[in-house]
């Protein structure tokens, strides 16, 4: 369970909690004052990653993409933090999306392929792309699509598993052709969407299965006047 191994989709969490205690680790080393916290926080993600290396758990992220993961975190984070864009930025972005897709496509050298599986450039150059581009005024519609992209990754496969235990009742037979494969990824995405949307309706449910807290009632401010004073002559 530590290395979710029995998570299905989501047995990269335990590895975001390592990565995100690296990080922790080196911040607190770069303080003078908390070094020592530093080198705890950092041993017990050294042996937690050991442990697993050793066993060779399903869930164990590879040391080169750790090692980029951290890397990158740092190096996005100090642009975000300062707000530095440039187009060059995207251009780079766009190159290193262009070349993690075109990975379905293009036989790589067997070491470069190794290595480029491994590591996350698809999602840094994604994040360079979206980064640095001009803001865009965009549809309420599609922001709220776009808001709902990680409860439709959380309940996907129930849907989809749901979906197929439905079809294997029914005794439909299905190949699954690129037509087949489209029409079920759209059936499952509209379900899935639909499920977002009414879990959002109720708070508990929200909250518990979303990781969406409700915002409280804000408080109206109440403006007083300062009194106005007559000095009255004696």
């Amino acid at each position: 369970m530590l290395y979710g191994d029995s998570a299905e989709h989501l047995y990269f969490l335990p590895q975001l909690l390592v990565m995100e205690l690296i990080g922790l680790g080196i911040y607190l080393l770069a303080d003078k004052n908390n070094q020592n916290k530093g080198l705890i926080v950092l041993s017990v993600a050294a042996i937690y990653l050991i442990w697993g290396y050793e066993h060779k758990y399903y869930g164990m992220t590879p040391l080169p993409s750790l090692i980029a993961y951290t890397v990158m975190a740092f190096y996005l984070g100090s642009k975000i933090k300062k707000r530095q864009t440039h187009w060059g930025y995207a251009v780079l972005g766009a190159a290193l999306l262009v070349l993690a897709i075109s990975a379905s496509f293009v036989s790589y050298p067997k070491i470069f392929a190794q290595y480029f599986l491994a590591l996350p450039i698809g999602g840094f150059g994604l994040l360079l792309l979206t980064l640095n581009i001009p803001r865009l005024e965009l549809p309420s519609w599609l922001i709220t699509l776009s808001s709902v992209s990680y409860g439709v990754y959380l309940g996907h496969v129930m849907v989809l598993e749901g979906l197929e235990f439905v079809i294997a009742k029914a005794h439909i037979s299905m190949r699954y052709d690129l037509a087949t494969k489209a029409l079920v990824t759209l059936v499952v995405f509209l379900i899935s969407t639909i499920l977002v949307l009414v879990l959002r309706k109720i708070p508990v449910l929200k909250e518990l299965f979303l990781g969406e807290s409700t915002p409280k009632a804000s408080v109206a401010t109440v403006t007083y006047r300062i009194p106005e004073y007559r000095r009255v002559a004696a």
